[in-house]
């Protein structure tokens, strides 16, 4: 029996006579053991070597009487389970508060029937698979204060499993109900909790849903849709308040031009009908010539003379012509109006320019939130219809438990 504690001891020696080892708190790096030999068989039943400095272990694999191994506190960052394999006898495995982040086994099962009691706790483990564990007689079994998503194995084989811790950890919900449902199918007893949430299955450990790769691709192009529709919607007030003005301009313009030409028509109107009443009041010049028989000489005269005739003005006629000829020539409209219906009609042509190419992207953009939206509810179908299966099997399940407690029941009586 050897006691080493507190004495900053960096190797330690262990000889196959030694039966009990207890070299607590020291800072022991490297271990040293006897050569392997088949005729003298190690002895060693209980060894501590919790607070120490230790990174590798490979020098225990040999001491197959082993039935308790403290190796708590230490640097491991890796430990190959086969090399308990030889330990038939081993009731207690303390890993805790290592840097366990994986669990290693060259061999494909791993047989332990006398191990009550495995401490994995205040790890990096983040899965653990328990396909390949024996443990027959396994009663205590210690996850908490890992980054453990999933236990990948049939939790059930452990038929004296009576405890369990499972806290602060990073358990994903759907394996972790699974989890729990076996183990309270078995009466396994959760003996912790997390105190930052309600929990799941009628227990106190939090989990979280786990994000697909496929569903995180949906939720960041769900991101890019709203993104893209807050710039459409931006785009398009823009447009169609730059095109409410532009039709306030051009309505004005036009209305500007029409009283101009009603202004010049009525002034023009006016004008004729003034100069038309004043030819009207002046009187027609007609003469009328006419001969009368005074004497001989004036008959011979008049002979000799054309007769009269009736000489009448066509004043009237011309006075027509002029009422139809205007007076002064009509003042034309303002130029500007025209010039500035041009610059209107380029503007509207290079605006309509700088929305084609927009409403194309627009287009596009749509088409591809169209396809994001099918793919979107195609994968909700998906997870209603996983959830619908869950609950079914959740079903089962409880129908199982309710004959199993019917029948436990019915044994009491």
């Amino acid at each position: 029996k050897v006691t080493i504690g507190h004495t900053q001891l960096q190797e330690l020696c262990i000889t196959s006579e030694f039966v009990q080892v207890m070299a607590e708190g020291n800072r022991i790096k490297t271990l040293h053991t006897d050569p392997v030999d088949e005729q003298k068989k190690p002895k060693l039943e209980i060894l501590k070597l919790s607070n120490n400095e230790l990174s590798n272990i490979g020098a225990l694999c040999q001491f197959n009487a082993l039935k308790e191994l403290h190796l708590e506190n230490n640097r491991l960052s890796t430990v190959d389970m086969s090399c308990f394999s030889q330990m038939s006898k081993l009731e207690k495995l303390l890993l805790a508060g290592n840097r366990l982040n994986h669990l290693a086994a060259t061999n494909s099962t791993l047989e332990l029937p006398a191990l009550t009691t495995l401490d994995l706790r205040n790890n990096t483990l983040t899965m653990l698979d328990v396909n390949y564990w024996t443990f027959e007689s396994l009663a205590t079994l210690q996850l908490a204060f890992n980054n453990l998503t999933h236990v990948t194995g049939d939790m059930a084989r452990f038929v004296d499993l009576g405890e369990v811790s499972l806290s602060n950890n990073n358990w994903h919900c759907e394996p972790l109900d699974a989890l729990l449902t076996v183990l309270q199918t078995n009466f396994v007893k959760i003996f912790d909790g997390d105190g930052d949430c309600q929990g799941i299955s009628n227990s106190t450990i939090c989990c979280k849903e786990e994000v697909l790769p496929s569903e995180g691709e949906l939720f960041s192009e769900l991101a890019k849709f709203t993104e893209l529709e807050q710039r459409y919607n931006t785009t398009n007030s823009s447009l169609l308040v730059r095109l409410a003005e532009i039709e306030a301009e051009f309505e004005k313009q036009l209305n500007d031009t029409k009283q101009i030409i009603l202004q010049s028509a009525e002034a023009e109107h006016s004008e004729l009908e003034g100069s038309g009443d004043d030819k009207e009041d002046q009187p027609d010049d007609v003469t009328v010539t006419t001969g009368s028989p005074k004497n001989e000489t004036t008959e011979e005269n008049a002979e000799n003379t054309p007769e009269p005739t009736l000489e009448v003005p066509v004043k009237e006629a011309s006075t027509k012509e002029k009422k139809c000829r205007p007076q002064k020539p009509m003042e034309l409209p303002d130029l500007n109006c025209t010039t500035n219906l041009e610059e209107i009609r380029r503007e509207l042509h290079s605006l309509k320019d700088e929305i084609k190419p927009l409403l194309a992207k627009s287009r596009t953009e749509y088409l591809e939130l169209s396809l994001t939206t099918k793919l979107i509810k195609h994968e909700f179908r998906t997870a209603v219809l996983r959830g619908a299966l869950k609950f079914k099997a959740l079903g089962n399940q409880l129908s199982e438990l309710h004959l199993y407690m019917q029948s436990k029941f019915d044994s009491l009586k």
